[in-house]
């Protein structure tokens, strides 16, 4: 889900579409949603996307960068 966030959001910077920040937010909210399955807390898992996609890593080192500060 992450690779496809990313694409989204690469689409959306080259305006290629138009509904790009309602599906990239309803991707986001989802991804968030299995992150919270897992057990992770929304705001963790908001925090960790957003990393992810501004550092370009994984989750799981994006979680490990947001818990150690």
């Amino acid at each position: 889900m992450l690779g496809i966030l990313r694409q989204l959001t690469d689409a959306h910077n080259r305006e290629l579409h138009t509904m790009h920040e309602i599906v990239i937010g309803q991707t986001t909210e989802a991804l968030a949603s299995l992150l919270r399955e897992c057990n992770w807390p929304r705001g963790m898992a908001l925090q960790a996307i957003n990393h992810a996609m501004v550092n370009h890593t994984t989750l799981r080192q994006a979680k490990y960068a947001c818990q150690i500060g």
